[in-house]
């Protein structure tokens, strides 16, 4: 095949690992191929554009290639040259075992989410030796979080022109390249060429993370990040399983069992320890509001104990997030309603946050709309509180821990 050098790592009867090294550029034509399997493919290098059922995706690092067998597919390079992955194709069997519908193999692309980074770059560590953890052990476990990663994000792509997807691509790549300099939104935004709203929204729709979010993943992959890689994770003995939720059993006071964890296949899965992340505080989320002063001043003072700030402001809105990447912005409604009833969830570290956000909130002028506690339909851990802000959208501080 050219322009392509491919190792099998592993081939057995559940799963086979290839590793995968493309050195097409922009000037040479794709050709199709077809699945052979259940394919998951990490990308560990580069980017490249993935065409399938009639669907485009753009990958760039920490996604995953997500394939159906039998479905015909084309890579292209039209907006960078060359690329890495690690491929992970299962057998009917295994795909069946680890639950979800057929259709979630169809998702063609999952957008880089530290879940699977995390467990990316264990089976990489594995397949060059660098841990005791097996390469198909790695891949199981790496295959099954995939699949729950699919469950949540089946929904198609935003439809974007080639232009904007270039745009996006070559952001993620100089995003990537200076991962340990200082970038924030408008940096970004002025090294591509548009107003941080509008990159914020493009960069969004053609990766499926913001720039931030791509910012903190490339900082757990760079090997010049004080994060720890997941190979040296892998190998503290004290770490949480990396298996599939079923293999997840909680001790007391929840500290983690120090037990083999075995997946579905009856592989036995190693451990790993939780890796130090930045905080990220969701998706850009866009809200009109009928009173632009009451809903700053409400955001402000309810988002405080969470950390967030307002970080830009003025007569056409406002930007609130972590200082320097707004990620809530806020918009006068003018004529009409302002459409109350959005719903928006910010992350917290911890339980405290949670109450102090609801206290928080109801003091400055918002209505309880569900008091702090576990909701225990949601999962055992989920603990969380709700208001109604000045317009009526639900808004909720959620820690999972």
């Amino acid at each position: 095949m050219p322009g392509m050098m491919a190792k099998t790592l592993v081939q057995c009867e559940s799963i086979s690992v290839v590793d995968y090294r493309c050195t097409a550029g922009r000037g040479d034509a794709p050709f199709p191929e077809v699945h052979q399997g259940f394919n998951a493919a990490y990308v560990r290098k580069g980017s490249f554009g993935y065409r399938a059922n009639g669907r485009s995706f753009e990958l760039v690092a920490g996604a995953v290639l997500v394939g159906h067998p039998g479905d015909e597919y084309t890579c292209t390079h039209d907006h960078a040259a060359s690329d890495e992955c690690l491929s992970f194709r299962l057998s009917a069997g295994l795909a069946d075992s680890l639950g979800g519908s057929p259709g979630l193999w169809r998702v063609g692309r999952i957008p880089p989410i530290p879940e699977l980074m995390v467990l990316g770059e264990l089976a990489q560590a594995a397949a060059e030796g660098k841990t005791d953890v097996a390469v198909d052990e790695a891949g199981t476990a790496f295959a099954a979080r995939v699949v729950e990663a699919a469950s949540r994000r089946a929904r198609p792509p935003a439809r974007v022109g080639g232009r904007d997807r270039r745009r996006a691509v070559t952001a993620a790549l100089w995003i990537e390249a200076n991962a340990c300099e200082p970038i924030n939104l408008s940096t970004a935004a002025k090294e591509a060429g548009l107003s941080p709203f509008h990159f914020l929204r493009l960069f969004s729709k053609v990766l499926g993370v913001t720039p931030h979010q791509y910012l903190v993943r490339s900082r757990l992959r760079s090997p010049r990040s004080p994060t720890r890689s997941a190979s040296e994770i892998s190998r503290t003995s004290s770490a949480p399983s990396i298996g599939p939720p079923e293999c997840r059993r909680e001790g007391s006071g929840g500290r983690r069992r120090k037990s083999a964890r075995f997946s579905k296949n009856g592989c036995r899965l190693a451990r790993q320890d939780d890796l130090h992340q930045e905080v990220v505080m969701y998706d850009h989320i866009g809200l009109k509001v009928k009173d632009l002063e009451a809903s700053v001043r409400f955001y402000e003072q309810a988002l405080k104990p969470l950390g967030y700030v307002v970080c830009s402001r003025d007569e056409s809105g406002a930007g609130i997030g972590p200082a320097g990447e707004p990620a809530l912005w806020l918009y006068p409604a003018g004529k009409g309603a302002s459409g109350p009833g959005v719903h928006v969830a910010f992350r917290a570290s911890e339980r405290p946050m949670v109450d102090r956000f609801h206290r928080a909130g109801v003091e400055a002028g918002g209505r309880d709309n569900g008091r702090p506690g576990i909701r225990k339909d949601y999962s055992p851990t989920y603990y969380a509180a709700f208001l109604l802000d000045p317009d009526g959208n639900n808004v909720e501080a959620v820690c999972t821990r």
